[in-house]
């Protein structure tokens, strides 16, 4: 007698072999999603990463940027302009004169802090003109190259009482003068001041033999304003209202710090 296999059974196994594949097939979806879902949350990440690291670097930059900005400006800031008076006689400063001044490195030379004093002191007539040109300019150029932290200079020179009576001297200072704006001190500022007016009852009496008159130097101070009308300081009736004669031709120190108080304010109000 022959045995038959039960039905039954094959059919349950066909149902069961076909779920485990249906189940494997979920499986490996579902791994395959989770891992696609890991590499995008990496990739987000990383691009998260970048961007905040991006920024930082570009904050950094620009924090750098400004504080070196700010130094720069701070360091633009701690300089101070510098006035350079250069004179005659007129310029003959002394502790007494109230600057309370101190001896230079610079023969000729006494300053207080960004302010400088050069004179020549009495010397013969075309002495001093020849000085202003030669060992003057020279002297200048010293104090600007030996001060670095000064950031502009304001050079004002007062010059020319021991010349007025001689002939064509405005035309020598116009000349210095010009080479000195446009040429030797171009990059900073000049300025000249008026002769002041002498005490001409005075000279005449203890120089009978030396002319020398106010109407020259009225005359000798209007050719140099009409040079340099931009560059000019007008003090000649300043001083006539301040008539506090030490001598025939000079005032007392208390006048000429006056006049170099008000000569500077004015230039930095100009300023």
């Amino acid at each position: 007698m022959k045995c038959r296999k039960p039905k039954k059974n094959t059919g349950m196994l066909v149902l069961l072999g076909i779920l485990a594949a249906v189940l494997l097939i979920l499986v490996v979806m579902t791994f395959r999603l989770s891992r696609k879902s890991q590499i995008q949350e990496s990739q987000e990440t990383t691009e998260s990463s970048e961007e905040e690291s991006t920024q930082a670097a570009v904050e950094t930059t620009t924090a750098e940027t400004i504080q070196e900005e700010t130094e720069s400006e701070t360091r633009e800031e701690a300089k101070q302009d510098g006035y350079i008076i250069i004179g005659d006689s007129h310029v003959v400063v002394t502790d007494g004169l109230g600057y309370g001044v101190y001896g230079s490195a610079v023969e000729g030379v006494v300053y207080n802090e960004n302010l400088f004093f050069v004179h020549t002191g009495l010397d013969p007539v075309m002495g001093t003109f020849e000085w202003l040109k030669g060992d003057g300019t020279a002297q200048i150029q010293t104090i600007i190259e030996e001060h670095p932290q000064i950031g502009d200079w304001n050079i004002i020179s007062i010059h020319g009482t021991s010349m007025v009576t001689m002939p064509d001297i405005a035309a020598r200072y116009i000349d210095n003068y010009e080479k000195w704006i446009n040429d030797t001190f171009s990059r900073y500022h000049v300025y000249m001041v008026s002769i002041p007016p002498l005490d001409e009852k005075a000279w005449k009496e203890k120089h009978p033999d030396v002319p020398r008159d106010n109407e020259s130097i009225k005359a000798f101070n209007k050719q140099i304003k009409e040079a340099f009308p931009e560059n000019y300081f007008d003090y000649y009736d300043w001083f006539l209202e301040h008539d506090d004669f030490q001598d025939e031709i000079h005032y007392t120190g208390k006048t000429y710090c006056m006049l170099f108080d008000e000569i500077i304010n004015k230039i930095k109000t100009q300023s």
